[in-house]
């Protein structure tokens, strides 16, 4: 489970991992329940029978429609020059549920996430039991290119020399949190209706108003849709903070 703590690392620094997904034919280890801990299944929304490697990609990239994540799903044609029928295996699962979610995983990434390929590779050599495949210049550059390009737009070159006060930069931390999380958002048309209508309701209501839920629930989402749906009107001013959208504010104490 390392994989998810360098994640949480990631988003910590930097919001949105820079994710690199490569699937081929096999599903990935399927942890049973005993041997996911509690705050693990609780923390990255575990289900049974989700592969480790499907998970991480949940949490990098597919949840929140990462726009820094690029996969890149391999053809399988290069096993149907393999003679040896031990090694093509290797390469493929065997189990008709790794198959069913791999090929459901798949499908999920093609419809929600744009920037999903398809790479092609060739069978270069076998020996000593290995495989070693070549043909991947095409797509070596597309993973370049799509890194520098999300480099770039994340740090214009036009702003390399310009300095931002802490100010400054915090609140473009924030807004960039608000314009991603508001983008996951699915269904709670009711929610919604009644946090808009307190809002537009505010000087008839003389109490706060509080949105709770369990860790996962999607509170993060549903302020931050608020936020910046609010933000788009001249009535008033909109002032928000999300915990946890920088660094050094992880925690309301600081």
């Amino acid at each position: 489970m390392a994989c998810l703590s360098e994640l949480d690392r990631c988003r910590e620094e930097n919001t949105l991992p820079y994710f690199l997904g490569m699937i081929s034919e096999r599903y990935g280890w399927v942890p049973s329940e005993d041997e996911v801990p509690s705050d693990v299944q609780s923390r990255y929304k575990w289900m049974s029978g989700l592969s480790v490697t499907s998970l991480e990609i949940m949490v990098g990239a597919y949840w929140d429609v990462n726009p820094n994540a690029i996969f890149f799903l391999r053809n399988p044609n290069f096993l149907s020059s393999l003679d040896d029928e031990s090694l093509v295996k290797s390469f493929v699962d065997n189990e008709a549920d790794s198959k069913d979610s791999l090929t459901h995983l798949k499908d999920k990434l093609k419809a929600n996430h744009s920037q999903v390929h398809e790479y092609l590779v060739e069978v270069d050599k076998v020996e000593n039991g290995g495989l070693q495949l070549s043909g991947l210049e095409k797509f070596g550059s597309q993973v370049l290119d799509h890194m520098k390009a999300r480099l770039s737009y994340q740090y214009p070159a036009d702003n390399i020399h310009l300095s931002q006060s802490q100010a400054e930069i915090l609140k473009a931390e924030h807004e960039a949190y608000m314009e991603q999380r508001s983008k996951i958002l699915l269904g709670r048309d009711e929610i919604i209706e009644q946090l808009t209508s307190y809002v537009h309701d505010i000087q008839d209501v003389a109490h706060p108003i509080v949105l709770a839920g369990q860790p996962g629930a999607g509170k993060s989402a549903i302020m931050a849709y608020i936020a910046n749906l609010m933000d788009d009107y001249d009535d008033f001013k909109t002032f928000y903070h999300f915990v946890g959208a920088t660094l050094p504010q992880q925690s309301c104490h600081r």
